[in-house]
């Protein structure tokens, strides 16, 4: 499985928006409740495991080992044991950064970070470009990506892990490569309320549902 933003998938959804801290959003359904900031502090643990529609099984243990610098900011690096992602937090805003990763040999950055903002309320479109740098062995692939995620508000749904209240995100996707070609990708994805983790994944032809979830050796 690949590491997901809770950040990752990647994600996600993640896209700059606006704050809703004002008095006048207070009855409006905001995403901040779908944020958890254990998710992202040195020494947390947490194991997923998703079913797929064809009734695949695929688990992943996510270790958030340390605080670092990565292109000349503070990061903080997510490991799955197959690769490994740096992000930075900021908690009081409820948001994350990706910054870039590496699998196996492969390392990508992004520029400048892909941020993902929880503070949005049900209706919000959010709109960001991002250029994409995979480093290869003899040169660099560039990529830009244009991102918009519209948070459609809270969801109640059911996976084989049981009901949920959720955060409900469509993102569209286009990536336009150096040499002009250009990929499009549409995804929803559920986050849990609370809890913070991808409680239901969909892109194309793909479905994943949550079969189990752990947060530093709690069910969620």
């Amino acid at each position: 499985m690949k590491i997901r933003a809770i950040p990752f998938f990647i994600l996600a959804f993640s896209v700059s928006g606006c704050n809703s801290n004002t008095n006048e959003n207070i009855n409006k359904e905001n995403a901040s409740i779908c944020f958890n900031k254990t998710l992202y502090e040195v020494g947390t643990t947490y194991s997923v495991t998703y079913k797929d529609q064809d009734n695949n099984i695929e688990n992943s243990t996510v270790n958030i080992i340390e605080e670092t610098e990565y292109r000349g900011q503070s990061a903080q690096i997510q490991s799955n044991g197959e690769g490994e992602r740096y992000f930075s937090v900021d908690t009081y805003n409820k948001q994350f950064t990706l910054l870039g990763g590496r699998d196996d040999d492969n390392e990508f950055y992004y520029i400048p970070g892909l941020i993902t903002k929880f503070d949005v309320n049900s209706g919000d479109i959010q709109e960001e470009t991002v250029t994409m740098i995979s480093k290869g062995l003899v040169s660099d692939v560039e990529s830009v990506q244009n991102i918009t995620s519209e948070y459609k508000g809270f969801e109640t749904i059911t996976v084989p892990a049981g009901t949920y209240k959720s955060c409900k995100f469509e993102t569209n996707y286009t990536y336009t490569q150096s040499d002009g070609l250009t990929n499009t990708l549409s995804t929803v994805i559920w986050y849990g309320e609370n809890n913070g983790l991808p409680i239901q994944f969909t892109s194309k032809n793909e479905t994943e549902k949550l079969i189990q979830a752990e947060i530093n050796g709690s069910n969620i």
